[in-house]
């Protein structure tokens, strides 16, 4: 639909521009005659600045897509080594966490074994205590050969 009379169109050289002069021929669409001193109709104009703008925008895009994707495989390339690295970590941190569940139960068991002897070693001294006092010999001040070991549970 072509606009009234008079009205004011963009104009490539000019900015804006008073259209005059619109006539209907016979039977046909309405034909605007420009008085801007250029031939070319100014739907032609915009049309061609709407291309423009459309392929300026999907050249961007594209662009814009091409750095995404750059991005992208910049990570993943930073990520391989990470997993790598985080693999290596767990499997480091499995074997140090087996290990040191098999020490800390033999250290419990050496410390239990330990506290054994300790006990059966009270015992066989008091009981040469009483066979000493028995038979009259005074055990008390033995070289320390039946004195317990002190254990030191803390370490």
């Amino acid at each position: 639909m072509a606009p009234p009379s008079n009205a004011i169109l963009p104009n490539s050289n000019m900015g804006m521009s008073a259209c005059t002069n619109s006539t209907i021929s016979s039977g046909g669409p309405m034909v605007q005659q420009v008085n801007s001193g250029s031939e070319e109709d100014p739907h032609q104009i915009i049309d061609e600045r709407k291309q423009k703008r459309m392929i300026s925008n999907r050249e961007y895009a594209r662009r814009s897509r091409l750095r995404k994707q750059q991005h992208l495989d910049e990570l993943r390339k930073e990520a391989f080594p990470l997993r790598e690295e985080n693999n290596r970590s767990l499997t480091d941190f499995n074997f140090i966490s087996r290990n040191y569940k098999k020490l800390h139960e033999e250290n419990i068991v050496l410390k239990t074994h330990a506290d054994e002897l300790t006990l059966k070693m009270q015992y066989l001294n008091m009981a040469m205590q009483w066979a000493g006092v028995l038979n009259g010999l005074d055990l008390s001040s033995s070289n320390g050969l039946l004195d317990p070991i002190p254990m030191d549970n803390n370490k």
